[in-house]
């Protein structure tokens, strides 16, 4: 019977434990768009110390592309929609927080009418991003 009880007891402080964790922002996220990426950074609280997490952000943004022939000329106007997600893996310092900065890739052009145009990303329209922390958004 004692070893039934401390193994409920054990069980439940246990649960407790995991429960415990609350990330959070403390400072941030600012967000920055930088014409053709966006950076996201911040400090997050409110993990256990020493924690390896991973914090990922999602976003969406429609990439503007002009084309360009041999002779000069360029084609605006050419666009897609793209996803973009990004992410780096952490450890928590000895208080529960984790300083994080995260930039999306450089997009690739959109398509041109033919081989004889050259593609170069102009803009980047980005959504609201989401940030995740271990799989769960928390902004």
């Amino acid at each position: 019977m004692k070893k039934a009880l401390f193994t409920i007891c054990l069980a439940a402080f246990s649960t407790v434990a995991a429960y415990a964790q609350n990330p959070h922002f403390v400072v941030g996220p600012t967000v920055t768009d930088n014409g053709t990426t966006l950076t996201a950074t911040g400090s997050i609280a409110g993990l256990g110390n020493n924690q390896l997490l991973t914090v990922e952000m999602n976003v969406s943004g429609t990439v503007t592309t002009e084309c360009t022939n041999r002779g000069g000329n360029v084609a605006p106007g050419q666009t897609k929609t793209d996803n973009f997600s990004v992410s780096g893996r952490y450890t928590s310092d000895k208080n529960g927080r984790v300083d994080f900065s995260l930039t999306t890739p450089l997009p690739l052009p959109g398509r041109c009418p033919n081989g004889n145009w050259t593609g170069a990303v102009t803009d980047v329209s980005f959504g609201t991003p989401a940030i995740l922390v271990n799989g769960t958004v928390i902004h």
